[in-house]
């Protein structure tokens, strides 16, 4: 592992770093020499720190090699990375752009790992490769300027962790990818913008506060998720302006919990569109969304084949 590299100067802030040496702090640039495999904790808190070039030889990079460097703005990590470490971009709050590795071949990076990115307030866009199957807890939590996370159709992402996209105040719309079946605790929590979720088809589960606190959030459409099992309670507490929910066709009844839908605001709910399932689907239909004030004062719209035996 790279300790910090000896140093030849190309300008007064340019450096090479070589294995086994050193390179000064206040350095701006740096590339990293085809002699360094792993890099260790030595640019992290690196207030100088602008651009890094990493060589393609480089195959690991440790749990908080680059955190706090506050002024880096972009990061191109090669194809031959296949373990980046905890926090390891952490509140690099100038990081605008990334580029993670999507080798076609060979051994691969495949899973994001806890607090990778998070607290890098101005990334705007992130492409996750289709080999990444994992994104651990927190990797994106208080990425602020985040508006864009793209997938590709034929993603393996099948896990994402608690808290993932927490706080990521700008993202406006979200595709999921059809593997992953549990959207966890708290992954968009408070993502104030996010007006459009397309759900994944093996959706199983929406956990406790998963989608809390995203006040654009107008339509709910499950429709693609048929395997869907459970809605947990809070898990679209304070989606304000949520108006329509589009439930799926399920071969089990689905267990919405109550105050799954809570709100506390004065916009709420107007209708549920429904399959043609039997009326013992929804028992406590009416129960589950009694807090919303155009319930209480008007009743609710609800559409679909089976709507009689469910009016209030």
């Amino acid at each position: 592992m790279m300790s910090e590299g000896n140093s030849a100067v190309a300008a007064d802030t340019e450096w090479t770093v070589f294995r086994g040496g050193t390179f000064p702090r206040e350095a701006t640039h740096v590339r990293i020499d085809s002699s360094v495999t792993e890099i260790g904790e030595d640019f992290s808190h690196s207030d100088h720190l602008v651009q890094i070039q990493l060589h393609d030889k480089v195959t690991g990079i440790s749990d908080y090699a680059f955190a706090c460097c506050s002024r880096l703005t972009s990061i191109e990590i090669p194809d031959s990375v296949i373990d980046i470490g905890y926090a390891a971009f952490s509140d690099c709050t100038s990081l605008t752009w990334v580029r993670l590795p999507s080798p076609k071949r060979g051994k691969k990076l495949e899973h994001l790992n806890r607090n990778i990115f998070e607290g890098c307030s101005s990334l705007m866009e992130i492409s996750i490769p289709k080999q990444i199957r994992q994104i651990e807890e927190r990797a994106f939590t208080g990425c602020h300027s985040l508006q864009t996370i793209h997938f590709p159709k034929n993603s393996s992402l099948n896990f994402i962790g608690r808290g993932a996209f927490e706080e990521c105040f700008h993202l406006r719309s979200i595709l999921l990818p059809d593997n992953v079946r549990a959207i966890v605790s708290e992954t968009f929590f408070h993502c104030r913008k996010l007006s459009q979720v397309q759900f994944p088809k093996k959706l199983e589960t929406i956990q406790y506060n998963s989608f809390r606190g995203c006040h654009s959030l107008e339509v709910l459409d499950l429709r693609n998720s048929t395997c869907l099992q459970k809605i947990e309670s809070c898990a679209f507490e304070s989606c304000r302006l949520l108006t329509s929910i589009y439930l799926p066709k399920t071969e089990q009844p689905i267990d919405i919990e109550v105050n799954a839908f809570f709100s506390r605001h004065k916009k709420a709910l107007q209708e549920i569109h429904f399959p043609d399932v039997p009326t013992t689907l929804w028992p406590n239909l009416l129960q589950l969304f009694q807090n919303h004030g155009k319930l209480d004062k008007a009743g609710i719209d609800l559409v679909g084949r089976k709507t009689a035996s469910f009016l209030f």
